[in-house]
């Protein structure tokens, strides 16, 4: 059946806020330009509208009583006239069952490998994770069949499903994001303070408590700025261990919490190197991060951790170096290297950005997505 502009879609997620890069800015965005889009996600308001998509806000919830959320989208997806219910998080598997027995076309969008994330969880009581994650294996093979098509972050994960209408969107960044917002991302001169910024959820694998402590073996005299953008995971005792091992470096490190994307990009236009120092996990080493192409974008030098997967795509990247993020000191490392070429990538710092963002940009991505929802 052939989608026409009068459809209206909802995309849900008790997991992700109502913000989220990969669901607001980029398929939410890209679908309501043919499509009446709503989004119900969590928020601290009720309704917003923004560039055309409704935002319907979601509580949050601690996640042992997330289940009301999964009755409270049950419940507006039932009542709403949406014929497409798009899900963004796997523990909304069996409402998207229901949905479908219920005459609507559901699409299950995976993130992650989401059964080796669900072993990871360190709020999860270890004797519970295989448990969780073998409830989840079931939900993941009745859904393949089931649901109307399945969408998936990377090509590894799309290994993983055999729906007849299955296509991977990769999490590339949009070229207008970084062309017309009234910052200057062109290649910047070296100047002190070092800025070095890190965005993203702040947890354990993501290494952000190795990126602080990497700052123990800056040496002295080198002058930095560090700032952290982004929501603490993992539980309180992570956030202690983090702020614990921040507080020696109280003048150099700024935390943000989570920031509109506007805001974000000013700090990045202002920054000179991001940090990608992702813990070699499962689900990290099968994809690729969403922040590298980001910062890249962004003209910045990246520091990225070696995992062997993720080199070819700095081929054309010149301006950055691999360490080994489980060592607090090979960051450091790589941070002083890097800074210390600064100079020698001058010349072809600007064409390497501009062809970075020719290969690896949200267009192409955006294209396969309106197209799926054409043959649904």
């Amino acid at each position: 059946m052939i989608m026409s502009r009068n459809h209206k879609v909802m995309h849900i997620s008790c997991l992700h806020p109502w913000n989220d890069t990969r669901i607001l800015f980029r398929e939410a965005k890209t679908l309501s330009k043919e499509h009446d889009v709503e989004l119900h996600a969590v928020a601290d308001f009720k309704t917003r509208v923004y560039e055309g998509v409704i935002i319907v806000g979601l509580r949050k919830k601690n996640p042992w009583l997330r289940p009301i959320q999964w009755f409270i989208l049950g419940w507006r997806s039932l009542r709403n006239s949406a014929t497409v219910v798009h899900l963004h998080d796997p523990e909304l598997l069996l409402l998207g069952l229901v949905l479908c027995f219920f005459g609507k076309k559901v699409i299950y969008d995976v993130h992650e490998d989401v059964y080796e994330d669900i072993l990871n969880k360190d709020w999860i009581p270890k004797p519970l994770r295989l448990i969780i994650a073998k409830i989840y294996l079931l939900f993941h093979k009745l859904s393949d069949i089931q649901l109307s098509a399945i969408v998936t972050a990377t090509p590894t994960i799309a290994k993983q499903f055999h729906n007849r209408q299955l296509v991977v969107v990769r999490n590339y960044p949009p070229l207008d994001v970084y062309s017309n917002n009234g910052q200057d991302f062109t290649s910047r001169k070296m100047h002190y303070p070092v800025r070095l910024i890190y965005v993203g959820t702040i947890n354990r694998t993501r290494g952000v408590l190795n990126i602080v402590r990497a700052l123990h073996h800056i040496p002295k005299g080198f002058e930095y700025r560090l700032d952290i953008v982004g929501s603490f995971a993992d539980g309180k005792n992570f956030k202690i261990e983090v702020m614990e091992a921040a507080a020696v470096f109280s003048n150099n490190i700024f935390f943000h919490g989570r920031l509109e994307f506007p805001q974000v990009l000013k700090l990045m236009a202002q920054a000179h190197v991001g940090l990608v120092c992702t813990q070699p996990t499962v689900n990290d080493l099968a994809g690729i991060p969403l922040k590298l192409f980001e910062y890249i974008s962004a003209g910045l030098g990246v520091i990225i951790s070696n995992f062997p997967s993720w080199y070819a795509y700095l081929e054309k990247y010149p301006p950055h170096e691999f360490v080994d993020s489980t060592k607090s000191e090979d960051i450091a490392r790589g941070i002083i290297k890097l800074v210390n070429n600064w100079n020698s990538f001058d010349t072809i710092w600007d064409q390497a950005r501009t062809d970075m963002m020719s290969s690896y940009n949200w267009h192409t991505e955006g294209i396969k997505l309106t197209n799926l929802y054409k043959t649904i």
